[in-house]
């Protein structure tokens, strides 16, 4: 398992967005550490920042899709923007 399955999965299991998936999200996604980093876990602005560049996306009830060269990429998740978080990353790791 990658580091971003990892994240992926942790994202997955989240009940809310915080200030340590964020945190986790710039260091495994930006190799960047910071103490303030967007709020990609609790912000659908800051988790568009996560879509590939050029890809399409989509935000619903409790779930969220980014199209991809390889089609769909979805996820469900009760939070808007950590279901696009998730959609995101996996669009990155495909």
């Amino acid at each position: 398992m990658t580091d971003l399955d990892g994240l992926i999965a942790k994202l997955e299991a989240a009940t809310e967005g915080s200030l340590e998936l964020d945190c986790d999200i710039e260091e495994i996604v930006f190799s960047v550490t910071r103490g303030n980093p967007p709020r990609y876990t609790t912000s659908i602005d800051a988790a568009l920042t996560l879509v590939p560049s050029g890809e399409r996306w989509e935000v619903g009830f409790c779930g969220a899709a980014v199209e991809s060269s390889g089609g769909p990429i979805r996820s469900v998740h009760a939070e808007p923007a950590i279901a696009l978080s998730i959609a995101a990353l996996k669009a990155r790791a495909a």
